[in-house]
């Protein structure tokens, strides 16, 4: 399977990009500059407790890869301030989203 027919198969599996819970807590991940590689793998780890996760960006087309969760913030660096990102646990039971706007946020 590969990186399109991955993400036609689980992006329904993701909450809603944007998490109506008023109380969500945004971190600044990236300073227009450069991604805060440090305060995304914190809040990577904090979240999602697994060694491999699954990461959707939302493009055109959208694309989806199965990765260690050490390679994670290096794709998020490609994509942040173009794509809106989503990562979860293999599992789809906790999720980070990160907005195109350097913004990150995680969902229970």
């Amino acid at each position: 399977m590969d990186e399109f027919e991955l993400y036609d198969e689980v992006v329904l599996l993701f909450p809603a990009l944007w998490p109506a819970n008023p109380s969500s807590t945004w971190a600044n991940v990236h300073d227009g500059e450069c991604l805060n590689a440090a305060a995304l793998a914190d809040l990577l780890t904090n979240t999602i407790d697994s060694s491999a996760v699954v990461l959707l960006i939302h493009s055109d087309p959208g694309v989806a890869m199965r990765l260690p969760m050490e390679r994670a913030c290096g794709f998020v660096a490609e994509a942040i301030l173009r794509h809106e990102i989503q990562i979860s646990n293999s599992e789809f039971t906790k999720f980070v989203s990160v907005s195109r706007h350097g913004l990150a946020t995680c969902s229970p």
